[in-house]
């Protein structure tokens, strides 16, 4: 059967991961862009809660349906007007789907197609970042500069203060220095003025196994230039996750 009805692009995105065969499957083909990056990009930017939502049928006998949630704002980052926003998300069928629970608070990321439609899609901050990215869309809009490299540990609510207090993000340069971070009790560490180069970044911490083994390597620089299989990047926003609680050693 031949479709002629319009395709909006967060359809599009979702339909593009498909057609890329099973290898690629859902990954993204970017990486995950800072919430500075993130907000610049997007249309319309803010906080909010589902209310309903609402499905249009595509194609009923292949059981095509694209969806589209309904949220009401509770605090606007950018352009978000109205108490309510529609939001569409492409097709419920799709192995990329990715919708929204009705009750979590959700910080929304989106784009506007050509018909003023407002979409977001599995790639956006959108699905993996949450309301925490508040903290940092306040500060920009108070025009304070993006970290060089900044990001989130979750999980520190497994340690307790003094571990916390010798807990830390190391960023260490290939060939060259060592600089540390700490990590706030929310969770959050920063490195404002890494000189640019390669760096393996971890988070050591004296109790705590991370559940991302070693960590990153990445290459930050004053250009930005990235895909698949990495590149350099003008800052970068990076989470770490505490697993479980090991002996000391």
């Amino acid at each position: 059967m031949t479709l002629t009805s319009k395709v909006s692009p967060a359809s599009f995105l979702l339909s593009f991961a498909l057609l890329c065969g099973t290898a690629l499957g859902c990954q993204c083909v970017d990486h995950l862009r800072t919430p500075y990056q993130e907000f610049d990009d997007a249309a319309i930017v803010f906080t909010g809660r589902v209310v309903r939502h609402r499905d249009k049928v595509i194609d009923e006998p292949n059981n095509v349906i694209e969806r589209t949630f309904i949220f009401m704002v509770e605090e606007a980052f950018k352009n978000a007007n109205s108490k309510e926003i529609e939001i569409n998300v492409g097709f419920t069928n799709s192995i990329c789907y990715q919708g929204f629970h009705p009750k979590p608070l959700h910080l929304v990321y989106a784009r506007k197609n050509s018909v003023g439609e407002f979409w977001t899609a599995m790639c956006s901050r959108t699905f993996v970042a949450g309301p925490s990215d508040a903290y940092y869309l306040q500060r920009k809009l108070r025009g304070e500069k993006e970290a060089k490299l900044y990001g989130s540990v979750s999980g520190i609510d497994r340690l307790s203060r003094d571990e916390l207090k010798r807990s830390s993000i190391v960023a260490e340069q290939v060939g060259g220095r060592k600089f540390t971070s700490p990590i706030d009790k929310s969770g959050r560490f920063s490195f404002s003025d890494l000189p640019n180069g390669e760096y393996n970044i971890a988070l050591v911490t004296p109790v705590a196994k991370s559940e991302l083994g070693e960590g990153y390597r990445i290459l930050l620089g004053d250009s930005e230039s990235i895909g698949t299989a990495g590149g350099i990047r003008k800052s970068a926003y990076l989470s770490f996750a505490i697993d479980r609680k090991l002996t000391n050693f």
